[in-house]
This record gives C-alpha cells, sequence and structure tokens, in this order.
C-alpha cells in the first residue's frame, strides 16, 4: 500500500494487544484439611491445617490491553514510542497467614 507521508517521517508503526490468562489453586485446596499426627506419648491426634479453604473460591483471571505508537523522523534521527497499558486482576488469590486464635478456636 502506497501512503503519501510526510518526507520528515521515517519510519510509523501502531501497535495493539491484548491477553486474558487464568490462575487457580493448586490441587486439593478447596476444602480445610486435617492432620493426623501421633501426640508425645504415642496417642493419635487430629490437627487442623495451617490454612483454611473455603470452598467459594473462584479461579483469578487476568486481563491485559497495551496500545503503543512508534515514530521516527529526520532519516532515524529523532524516535518517539509511546505505550498505554491496563491491567486488571479479578477474583485474586493471595496467601495470608492466618491469626493463630482463629486456627485454634480460642
Amino acid at each position: 500500500m502506497d501512503v503519501n507521508a510526510p518526507s520528515r517521517l521515517s519510519f510509523a508503526k501502531v501497535r495493539a494487544s491484548a491477553a486474558q490468562v487464568g490462575n487457580d489453586l493448586e490441587p486439593y485446596q478447596l476444602y480445610s484439611a486435617y492432620r493426623i499426627e501421633k501426640d508425645p506419648l504415642g496417642g493419635t491426634m487430629a490437627n487442623i491445617d495451617n490454612v483454611l479453604y473455603n470452598d467459594k473460591v473462584r479461579s483469578e483471571l487476568i486481563k491485559s490491553y497495551e496500545l503503543g505508537l512508534e515514530m521516527r523522523f529526520f532519516d532515524s534521527r529523532f524516535g518517539v514510542d509511546f505505550a498505554w497499558y491496563r491491567t486488571n486482576a479479578t477474583n485474586q488469590l493471595i496467601r495470608l497467614g492466618m491469626d493463630p486464635c482463629q486456627r485454634l478456636r480460642c
């Protein structure tokens, strides 16, 4: 395609991209679990795990968008490169430490 551009303009490029990525929990992390252990006297005991899980957790979704413009002028002696991007994460999965009283039901 032949375009009549000003002689000052050496190069011009417009770019765009969109991406969507999912992330989920590791296997077996939707429900709280108990650990079976032995006490110091050899008896069997069950302790709740260090993490309380929730069955209402949904997969994390990350959406990213980018628009860009690159221009060079005067036989590529002067150039401008501009980029705009946006990233949104929904249902973000964050591992937080638990209050010991919450875990032990104090």
